[in-house]
């Protein structure tokens, strides 16, 4: 299946189209809070997205739509992954597991894990040192983020589109609201 026929089913597809408003508001609130923390002393929180300046306003736009766009498309996967596997008799729990574990890496490519966990005091007494050190490729480790988020992006939207059969009426209603 063409991956342009998986995108089409994706867009047209409710439960895809809340999940990735609910996430790339979520991140962009995430994203916000978290990128302009240098101009804001170190503080994190809300109050930082009046602190954006246009570059990382972009960033954070950029950023919180490549994670609503690949957290979506797997959330998607895994819903047809369960269709299929209810349709041969299958559980799902094993598919649910799968996408925890997926998500894991969404995390790690982003400055979104490492503030979460120095929020809670984990590993923050190397945390300010290598900030500072960090902040010169600021924009190219950003960069970088966005390019593995779109590589993350098409890999999973070319596996969907192979796993997809070209002309069955059961993967097109997998992910559809019941009658």
């Amino acid at each position: 299946m063409p991956t342009t026929t998986v995108l089409a089913r994706l867009a047209q597809d409710r439960a895809s189209q809340l999940i990735f408003a609910v996430l790339a508001v979520v991140a962009f609130g995430v994203y916000g809070s978290v990128l302009p923390a240098e101009a804001a002393g170190g503080h994190l929180g809300p109050t930082n997205i009046v602190l954006l300046s246009p570059p990382l306003l972009a960033f954070a736009l950029m950023l919180a739509l490549g994670v609503a766009v690949v957290l979506t498309l797997q959330v998607y996967s895994m819903r047809q992954a369960a269709a299929a596997r209810r349709s041969a008799g299958g559980r799902s729990a094993v598919g649910a597991g799968g996408f925890l574990v997926s998500l894991v890496p969404s995390l790690c490519c982003s400055p979104v894990l490492p503030a979460v966990l120095a929020i809670f005091g984990i590993g923050a007494s190397g945390a300010t040192a290598t900030m500072q050190a960090i902040v010169p490729y600021t924009f190219a480790i950003l960069t970088a983020i966005l390019a593995l988020f779109a590589a993350t992006g098409w890999v999973t939207l070319r596996r969907i589109a192979a796993a997809s059969p070209a002309s069955s009426s059961s993967s097109g209603n997998c992910c559809s609201p019941s009658k």
